[in-house]
């Protein structure tokens, strides 16, 4: 919500581009992290609806403190512990989706996205309508806190419906601290965690200075340039059911290049659009193109730990320095050199998925 209405937070805060970089991306990623390691590595042995349903709860309380204050401050920790909640309500619910899944991490990262893609697209639609109706981002915030805890309380009272965790005998034979052990000596899975974190500058960033951009560079209002956001999300959603088709004939590495390439394109019409319609038609493109690739680099660091989720999902928290410094440096890029130079730089994302490809592939005959 902070996202999307973007312009709007910096309006009525009256903070600049690098100050709400800090206020909602870093400060609230900081707070989750250390959060959403110790949920992961719980999820081996709680249930995992329950705990996704606890975060749930807690997100549903911190949003509405969000919708409610009137401070920075208050904003800033309310931002937070959403972001710890949701973090671990979205680890939990995702080490259970690897944990059921029949058909391998690959098919189910896919439909993760997929899924999350949408409600990433009706998130804007929601704001969007709000704002053109008189409304700010509190209303939507509160709105969003009656769904989470309605969720929660779902996911609560359904707990025996979900799978659980590891049977005693199973984690005796491989017990949770050798897991950790084997984790921070495997090579492959550090790669992939990486690839899976750089893929956080075309996701909620690009969509957040895109907003921006179509307010501030190209004249449009705060409910234009909201909707406007949007299409990346819609994009994404149909570039994910596109790659649970092409997983059917196509490697996922091949699937990757040819994401990543055309990633780098669609980057290039966002930067350069000359109007508001321009510039949600190819933030439309950049959705779908870059939409494989989270999914499918997260599905190789699950594949590179099989059958222990949580631990894959607990040291990817070690990336969140990505997430903190990424939005700080682009904020600051953004006030220096303006937010085409900022969304220019988040070509580093593609370049740096292409180049971890690539040293994949070189290691792969000598393993």
């Amino acid at each position: 919500m902070a996202v999307v209405g973007a312009p709007d937070v910096e309006r009525e805060r009256g903070v600049d581009h690098g100050a709400y970089a800090l206020l909602v991306f870093a400060l609230p990623l900081l707070g989750s992290a250390v959060l959403e390691a110790a949920a992961s590595l719980a999820a081996e042995r709680c249930p995992r609806p329950r705990v996704a349903g606890a975060g749930l709860l807690v997100l549903a309380v911190a949003l509405g403190v969000c919708g409610l204050t009137d401070t920075s401050a208050g904003l800033a920790l309310g931002l937070g512990l959403a972001g710890a909640a949701s973090g671990i309500a979205c680890s939990v619910a995702q080490v259970e989706l690897i944990a059921v899944s029949r058909d391998g991490p690959e098919r189910a990262m896919t439909r993760w996205a997929l899924f999350g893609e949408l409600g990433d697209g009706l998130t804007p639609l929601l704001t969007a309508w709000v704002l053109s109706v008189g409304g700010s981002y509190r209303v939507v915030f509160l709105l969003a806190a009656a769904l989470a805890l309605g969720h929660g309380l779902l996911l609560i009272f359904s707990a025996g419906a979900g799978s659980n965790p590891a049977s005693d005998e199973e984690l005796e034979s491989a017990p949770l601290l050798d897991a950790v052990r084997v984790g921070l000596k495997n090579r492959a899975l550090w790669t992939w965690l990486l690839a899976a974190a750089l893929c956080t500058f075309l996701d909620e960033l690009v969509i957040a200075f895109g907003a921006l951009r179509a307010e501030h560079d190209l004249g449009a209002s705060a409910a234009a340039a909201t909707a406007c956001v949007t299409g990346a999300a819609f994009g994404a959603a149909l570039g994910a059911a596109a790659t649970g088709r092409l997983l059917v004939s196509v490697s996922a590495d091949r699937v990757l290049v040819g994401s990543a390439l055309a990633t780098l394109g669609a980057l290039a019409a966002v930067v350069l659009a000359p109007s508001v319609p321009a510039l949600g038609v190819a933030l439309t493109v950049l959705g779908a193109a870059a939409a494989p690739q989270y999914a499918l680099l997260q599905a190789k660091a699950y594949a590179s730990v099989p059958g222990r989720p949580g631990v894959v999902n607990a040291f990817a928290q070690i990336f969140v320095v990505l997430d903190v410094v990424g939005p700080l440096a682009l904020g600051a890029l953004a006030e220096r050199a303006g937010l085409p130079a900022a969304l220019a730089a988040l070509a580093l994302q593609p370049l740096g998925v292409l180049v971890i490809l690539g040293w994949s592939r070189r290691r792969r005959p000598a393993a």
